[in-house]
């Protein structure tokens, strides 16, 4: 069918646009980084976040469940030091135990704050993390998790999570989780090999520690673990990474996640030793296209099943084919929607309500004043969740059901993005296949410079989120 000249003009020259946009983020086609349609930052208080959770929690959701599906997520956020390659923030070198204790008292004082407004409410899901979470005591893990499940219910299958450092792994914290239920254990391993982390800063682990960890958490009744691993970091190469990861499937965790490094500019001129466009269009799909087919093969022959075969992103998870008797896996299958209602607590946590707003924990409030501005919000217009919803989607596959948009956000696909779909069909880049558009991503940076077409969209879809921005 042919197309439209003020169309085919159009589209070109966005796609020029675009790839000037690619060309300023330094080639970094991590699609999650895309933000465009975000208001910017207002600061919140205590009292008013609990007001939006409040309003969200009370309100009908036709779109879907999403309130009966909440994802808790708290935030330890002392390390030891930062890794180079790390961009999470955290407080270093770790302080003294009482500034320790005294921020396990304010989550304590925050979990009988936002306590009242989920009265009734059941967590599917629990996360604790970091930060490294397992410097904690057994003694200040007993005390924190004593108010927290004193304050707020959990389902009773549902995930319980805690991330560990392998390295300060220990029996006491593994039978403090137990008694409170947790069920999944967490361990950012990231290579076995001491030289390679040495060079990335995290010279306090060793490999034979992260495997003694993980047989150590196995001992404790844990079968629910999964490990991370880095492909690319510095130091390591083919060999290298090919060795951490059979050796740690040979330990049989329940989920293998392999992250692909994503380094910012310091990163890659001081460690790697090279500009970012040459890493983002020749190294890393360079070392995927050899790393992938390794790891597809090794974790077959091992009782695994891959989450994806695409070379084109930064993450794949290799999960054992055991069953277990709990709630999703470590890349969470539920419905974006779901996964993007989180409530966290702690400094530095991040939150999401569903076509509200998300925010983060910028500072602790001063003798916990509810009425200190500690938060960082960024309000959701309709069409900012859809985006976030189609970028998220990108992010991990290659297709988006036109049922389940429907469903969440009452409107089509086609209404809401008109001229994205029809640009990227000119491209030849979407096709309709049942009731999904299937895209087709032929380069790493397809899936950043297709999405950009959605987060450029002018057409408004009219709908309201129902939910005010508190001022």
């Amino acid at each position: 069918m042919p197309y439209p000249t003020a169309l085919s003009r159009k589209v070109r020259t966005d796609l020029i646009k675009f790839t000037d946009i690619l060309r300023a983020n330094g080639y970094n086609w991590d699609v999650m980084g895309l933000n465009p349609l975000f208001t910017p930052d207002k600061k919140l208080s205590l009292l008013q976040i609990k007001e939006h959770w409040r309003r969200f929690l009370t309100a009908r959701h036709p779109g879907g469940p999403a309130k009966n599906h909440i994802y808790f997520q708290l935030y330890i956020p002392f390390c030891r030091s930062k890794c180079s390659y790390c961009h999470y923030r955290s407080i270093m070198p770790i302080p003294a135990k009482g500034e320790i204790d005294a921020y396990i008292e304010h989550l304590l004082w925050a979990f009988k704050f936002f306590s009242p407004v989920f009265k009734g409410k059941s967590f599917s899901r629990l996360y604790i993390g970091g930060g490294t979470a397992n410097l904690l005591s057994s003694l200040q893990l007993e005390k924190l998790l004593g108010g927290l499940f004193k304050n707020f219910s959990f389902s009773a299958n549902g995930r319980k999570t805690f991330q560990h450092n392998p390295n300060t792994a220990s029996f006491s914290n593994f039978r403090v989780l137990r008694k409170f239920g947790f069920n999944s254990l967490s361990f950012g391993v990231q290579s076995i090999h001491p030289s390679v982390l040495r060079l990335n800063n995290r010279y306090y682990q060793d490999g034979g520690s992260a495997l003694q960890a993980i047989a150590r958490a196995k001992e404790a009744g844990f079968d629910d673990i999964n490990v991370d691993l880095i492909a690319g970091l510095a130091g390591d190469d083919i060999d290298g990474f090919k060795k951490s990861f059979s050796r740690l499937i040979k330990l049989l965790p329940y989920n293998i996640t392999v992250h692909g490094l994503i380094p910012d500019v310091d990163y890659l001129a001081e460690k790697l030793k090279m500009d970012s466009r040459r890493y983002f269009t020749r190294h890393y799909p360079g070392l995927i296209k050899k790393l992938l087919p390794f790891m597809l093969d090794l974790s077959a022959r091992s009782g695994y099943l891959p989450d994806s075969s695409d070379p084109f992103r930064w993450q794949w998870d290799f999960r054992s084919n055991k069953q277990l008797s709990i709630g999703p896996g470590p890349e969470c299958e539920v419905d974006d929607e779901y996964f993007d209602c989180v409530f966290g607590l702690g400094l530095f946590s991040k939150s999401y309500i569903p076509k509200v707003m998300e925010y983060r924990q910028v500072s602790l409030p001063a003798n916990n004043d509810p009425s200190g501005k500690v938060y960082a919000a960024r309000r959701y217009a309709a069409k900012e969740a859809m985006v976030r919803f189609v970028v998220g989607k990108f992010a991990r596959e290659n297709k988006i059901s036109m049922q389940e948009f429907t469903r969440i956000f009452g409107m089509k696909l086609e209404e809401a993005f008109p001229y994205a779909l029809r640009a990227l069909e000119f491209l030849e880049a979407v096709s309709r296949e049942n009731e999904f558009y299937v895209f087709n991503f032929n380069k790493p940076e397809h899936r950043y410079l297709y999405a950009l077409f959605f987060s450029y969209e002018q057409q408004q879809p009219g709908k309201k989120t129902g939910h005010s921005f508190l001022k």
